[in-house]
């Protein structure tokens, strides 16, 4: 929904900008007229001149039958779609990286277990900003060296272990991609 509007004036184009941001509400009542074709399958069907049956566990509600609904999403997200909140949301920055650093954050940080000011919290954060900032050969090369002293260092074994480790996480994504991929064409056929 942002990625569109960006290219809008937040004042001159305000109308349109109003229409986009509550698009989400109007598509989930099959109301289609602020829906963009690049996220929206019933717009993608209607051009190919397709029927669009919704999937069973994303259904279409009606705006007359749920009005009472209808009314309480779009009192509750109101408060999010003023201009003041809208400008905020129009910054120039991808806050992709920073959904990966969570993401990474949160197979380190496990909410499972109680960190709370420790030592430990810290230093598996700064793991994951130094690996996120610095690169991960760069990261474990610098901490190892500062670690250890440089004369112990053997940098080709050092170098060849993280090469490893590369591997194998590259393996693990590989992996998991298929495994996603494989679970996608099951669930079609």
């Amino acid at each position: 929904m942002l990625r569109p509007i960006k290219t809008f004036h937040l004042v001159d184009d305000w109308e349109k900008i109003k229409g986009r941001v509550s698009a989400h509400i109007d598509h989930i009542f099959d109301d289609h007229s602020n829906c963009s074709i690049e996220w929206c399958y019933a717009l993608q069907a209607q051009k190919e001149n397709k029927p669009y049956e919704p999937d069973e566990k994303k259904i279409f509600y009606c705006k007359r039958k749920d009005a009472i609904l209808h009314q309480q999403i779009s009192s509750a997200l109101s408060k999010f779609q003023t201009k003041e909140n809208v400008r905020e949301c129009l910054h120039s920055f991808d806050t992709q990286i920073y959904e990966v650093a969570n993401n990474i954050i949160a197979r380190y940080v496990h909410k499972s277990k109680h960190m709370g000011t420790t030592t430990t919290l810290d230093t598996r954060i700064v793991c994951v900003v130094g690996y996120k900032n610095m690169g991960y050969r760069n990261f474990y090369m610098t901490i190892l060296c500062t670690l250890v002293q440089p004369e112990v260092i053997n940098k080709y074994l050092l170098e060849r272990g993280i090469k490893r480790l590369n591997t194998i996480k590259r393996n693990n994504t590989n992996r998991e991609k298929s495994r996603k991929n494989m679970r996608y064409r099951n669930h079609g056929k």
